[in-house]
């Protein structure tokens, strides 16, 4: 009995896979300093007031899971707790909102890193809509629990077009991480 393949339908005419963007395994472990530099980065940038502009799109939150993905045990529950706490003290919002926004994009991406890893980076980004949404409406139901009423759906864009930024920003940290590993060897 033959198996199911589903690359059957990527099959060119040589019989080679045509490749789609494959997210790359990091050769060795990432330096720390360079993950904080990403991090603080982000982090710089999102004080920046850009999400004001851009519909929420959180780049800190990418540049986290993104770690958390690829560098389980530098990124954990705190650090996202603690990046939470300073985007809602800066954003003047309610204390903890995006806090527990990032703490369940961060549990949901620990517990199913496994999988999203055997996906192509596109493949990845429908991993990454399913939890920012799942992530935000937790958080948005928080909200709507201590203002007594519902906001709507609006806020749902947000985590849609910052999951559509998933292959870009992967794209670019695993180049420079690639770059930066190619530095080391030389």
């Amino acid at each position: 009995m033959k198996s199911y393949n589903s690359n059957i339908f990527y099959k060119s005419k040589n019989n080679k896979l045509k490749k789609n963007i494959e997210p790359e395994r990091l050769s060795r472990p990432s330096d720390p300093y360079f993950i904080a530099l990403t991090i603080f980065s982000a982090w710089i940038l999102s004080l920046s007031g850009y999400e004001k502009l851009f519909f929420n799109i959180d780049i800190l939150l990418l540049i986290l899971v993104f770690w958390c993905i690829y560098e389980r045990f530098q990124i954990g529950l705190c650090l996202s707790f603690v990046f939470g706490i300073l985007v809602d003290v800066h954003s003047t919002e309610i204390l903890g909102k995006n806090a527990i926004f990032y703490i369940f994009t961060i549990y949901f991406i620990t517990s199913l890193k496994s999988r999203i890893l055997r996906f192509d980076l596109y493949g990845q980004t429908f991993h990454m809509v399913s939890i920012f949404l799942i992530a935000k409406f937790i958080s948005q139901s928080v909200e709507a629990w201590l203002y007594g009423y519902w906001l709507g759906w609006k806020w749902s864009i947000g985590p849609i077009l910052t999951a559509l930024l998933w292959p870009v920003i992967c794209w670019f940290l695993l180049l420079l991480q690639k770059y930066t590993n190619n530095k080391h060897v030389n």
